[in-house]
């Protein structure tokens, strides 16, 4: 687990160096450059946890106009938890428009393709799990709050379980008690992931906490859990966030 952790660290920073030193080479590119790096106590997809403890993930981005290009990096204890254990990594490549359409409402469209390089074939189905989804966003700011939706739709699920369409939305609410010194967010997420398979079973999840900004460093606490009985994931997450 060490050894495991210590090469997606130099990996993200990797990741996280890739503008600098193609700035410093005089690589003048067009567009920007950002991203994110993550400590967390638990990767949780969709309401279900995946690294089995801490997690350790970054992100980088390159924008041009609305068009924008994503890779993001955590380490995984299981392909999506779905009988497919021994991932150690999952690595998604996304593309999409993100377009501001006035009226403090902003929309984006986007394709993502999910990679678990080290993750066995699915004994059941003899298939492999990575996959992609294509989905759509939609939120508003109405001042006093913010809110938004995303639908995504996976023609194949990974592991051959055919057909998933995911039901999201988000919700922020600044909290001024400190004002601009101190600003704290209550934050929120819930879902609803359906599958075409028999051998998968339709759940809700959930995610709701706070969060604020420290010296640059987002910081989250929150409670997360699902419907799934059989797995009982609810707990209390927390995460720090470094953007750049």
């Amino acid at each position: 687990m060490g050894i495991r952790m210590a090469s997606i660290a130099l990996a993200l920073f990797a990741l996280a160096a890739a503008p600098s030193v193609a700035q410093d080479k005089g690589l003048d590119l067009p567009g920007e450059f950002s991203g994110t790096l993550t400590v967390g106590s638990e990767y949780v997809y969709r309401g279900i946890p995946q690294s089995n403890g801490p997690a350790l993930q970054g992100s980088l981005r390159y924008t041009l106009g609305p068009i924008y290009a994503q890779a993001w990096a955590s380490n995984s204890e299981a392909a999506r938890g779905f009988g497919t254990k021994g991932a150690n990594i999952e690595l998604n490549y996304e593309g999409g428009v993100a377009f501001d359409m006035g009226w403090d409402v902003s929309a984006s469209a986007y394709g993502r393709y999910y990679h678990f390089p080290d993750a066995p074939v699915f004994a059941l189905t003899g298939e492999g799990a990575d996959y992609w989804e294509v989905g759509g966003t939609l939120s508003k700011d109405f001042g006093v709050f913010a809110a938004g939706v995303d639908i995504a739709y996976s023609p194949d699920f990974g592991n051959g379980f055919g057909e998933a369409y995911n039901y999201a939305g988000a919700v922020s609410v600044p909290v001024p008690i400190f004002g601009d010194a101190w600003p704290i967010e209550l934050v929120g997420e819930g879902g609803y992931q359906t599958f075409s398979s028999e051998l998968l079973q339709d759940y809700g999840y959930y995610e709701a906490g706070a969060q604020t900004t420290v010296e640059g460093f987002v910081l989250f606490v929150g409670y997360s859990g699902n419907t799934l009985a059989e797995t009982a994931n609810e707990g209390v997450i927390g995460r720090v966030t470094r953007p750049f």
